[in-house]
This record gives C-alpha cells, structure tokens and sequence, in this order.
C-alpha cells in the first residue's frame, strides 16, 4: 500500500510515501491517501490486470504558484510476479502520458522491486528515483521494516520518481524507521523522505518522504 500525502510549507512541498496502517484490516480498509493544500483536480484508475486490484491514484495541487501531478500506486507483490508489474507499468505509463500536458510530475509508490529491475525500467526514461540520486547509501538499504519482513527480502521497494527535466534533488533519507515507546511500528514499510528543487526556479524547494 503506498498512500500518498502531501504538507505546503512556506518554503517546499513535502509528500509522504507511507502511513500507519494496521496490517490485521480489510485491503479495501487499507487503501487510503490524503493530499492537504490546494487540489485543482483528482482522478483514479484501475490498473491492467484488473484481477490483481491495483489502482493509479492522481491528484494536481498547486504549489508556490507551480502546478504539479502526483501519481501514487501500489503495484503486484510477489517476487515472481516481474511479469504482472511490467503490465501495470506499461498501464500506468500509459495513463500518465495520456493526460501530460506539460506539468510536472511525481509518480510514488510500493513497487515491490528495486530499480534495477526490468519491469520499472520504462519508469526511468524519463525520471531518476530520488533515494538513488540523493543517498547512496540508503539506496543500498532497506524499506521494509525486519519487524515484519525475512532478512531474505529486505531491499528498497517504495520509491519517488521524479522527472529529470524538471527537478533535482536536494536531499533524501529514510523515515518512521524506529517504534514508539510502546513498541508499536508506524507501518510495516519505512517512510522515505526526499526533498526537492523545481529546475525552473532555483529558489524553490519541494521534498517528498
């Protein structure tokens, strides 16, 4: 699940890329996402196959005076499923070609693969993933909590992909990756936290956890 959430400061942007969720609910009840500030627009659609239940949230909110398109998804989990991503890719990308008008964009998620695998590599041709280009080191890590996850699967699956025309990184790190007092996880994925920069206006800054 990756929902998708958003705080204007005066001075950047910040998306959130995961929430707390209790993993004993219902998957409808899981599905959740929230963008504050001001949306100029919303839509959703399912993602091919429509058997495996994944969806392309998207929402266009203004910032600072420049528009942007956040895309939020959550694509097929198995280690064997490669094939069945590289379907909801192919969608997806295809859905935000579809309404690209010149906007820039951010697409975020759980993809369940890191970015060496063949099925997200369309996503690349056109954007970086911010974690990558910003700390190596973190890239090299984990964001699945070993709360919950085997020592076998931990790797980097929650991403923020920006365009390369249209922003740079600043900076990026891992986040909600310790329990509170009483033990309790905030989710059974770490946040990710990336803060960017509109290439057309050195002054302003965005971030995106």
């Amino acid at each position: 699940m990756s929902p998708v959430g958003a705080r204007i400061a005066r001075e950047e942007l910040t998306t959130t890329g995961r929430g707390t969720r209790d993993r004993r609910v219902t998957r409808d009840a899981r599905s959740y996402g929230c963008l504050l500030g001001r949306i100029l627009e919303r839509t959703g659609h399912r993602l091919e196959p429509l058997d495996d239940w994944r969806t392309l949230a998207h929402a266009r909110i203004e910032v600072r005076g420049h528009v942007v398109d956040i895309y939020g998804t959550r694509l097929h989990h198995t280690p064997e499923g490669g094939g069945i991503r590289a379907q909801q890719v192919r969608d997806l990308m295809s859905l935000v070609a579809a309404r690209d008008d010149g906007t820039p964009s951010l697409l975020l998620g759980d993809c369940n693969a890191t970015t060496d695998t063949p099925e997200l590599q369309p996503i690349l041709e056109r954007r970086f993933d911010v974690l990558d280009r910003a700390d190596e080191d973190a890239a090299a890590g984990t964001t699945l909590n070993p709360h919950y996850f085997e020592p076998e699967l931990q790797r980097v699956v929650d991403h923020v992909f920006a365009e390369r025309a249209r922003f740079e990184a600043v900076e990026a790190r891992r986040i909600l990756d310790q329990p509170d007092a009483s033990g309790t996880w905030p989710s059974d994925h770490f946040g990710m936290y990336a803060r960017l920069r509109f290439i057309d206006a050195a002054d302003d800054a965005f971030a995106t956890p």
